[in-house]
């Protein structure tokens, strides 16, 4: 007790000193902590605008995909309604010329139109494929193998110079194509029509 009473005055200002230390701890953790959440909260922050802007990017390339996907489906059907025009027309005769050049009167058949539309739409799918849907890519492949599998001999007879009338020969080997997968044509045409609505249905909704 005497002790106490002897050094009261340094306790006292020992005990002043902790407290200020102590202060001054709390205030530097607190300015580090104030600090540290500032940090985080920027860093949030720009998380956040790297997300919106990555979905601004996503959001821009996916409308411009669209409108790209809208533009090859309006072409594929414009080669369907054509083609339904064409039906009209079989049987009826048409100027042609023969492979010297000279002047034909050429009957339109139903084999002509066909693979005249399927080849249109070879191209336009060749060049877009990347927007064209997977089903209709499926379908493609499958009867475009067909059909190169079917012209290759042609082809490599055609270049060697093996063929005496490349037309008629042509002729016979696209009519004997039609015939054996004219199911699968059809098919093939009614596809591109009914995803073609689908995409119009989208725009109209």
């Amino acid at each position: 007790m005497d002790f106490l009473l002897i050094h009261y005055k340094a306790i006292i200002a020992i005990i002043g000193s902790l407290t200020g230390l102590l202060a001054l701890g709390i205030t530097f953790y607190s300015k580090y902590r104030d600090s540290n959440i500032k940090d985080k909260e920027l860093e949030l922050k720009k998380e956040q605008f790297d997300l919106e802007k990555k979905h601004q990017i996503s959001k821009e390339k996916y409308q411009e995909l669209f409108e790209q996907k809208i533009d090859v489906y309006k072409n594929l059907y414009s080669e369907i309604h054509k083609f339904k025009k064409q039906l009209y027309e079989v049987g009826k005769y048409f100027d042609g010329e023969d492979e010297y050049g000279r002047h034909t009167m050429d009957e339109l058949k139903v084999e002509d139109v066909n693979i005249a539309t399927l080849q249109m739409i070879f191209k336009e799918i060749q060049n877009n494929h990347f927007v064209i849907s997977n089903e209709l890519m499926i379908t493609y492949e499958k009867i475009y193998d067909l059909y190169r599998k079917n012209s290759a001999e042609f082809d490599f007879m055609l270049d060697v110079g093996a063929i005496d009338n490349p037309k008629q020969e042509w002729e016979k080997i696209r009519d004997g194509f039609y015939a054996e997968y004219k199911e699968l044509i059809d098919s093939f045409f009614k596809q591109i029509e009914t995803e073609t609505k689908k995409i119009k249905q989208v725009l109209e909704n």
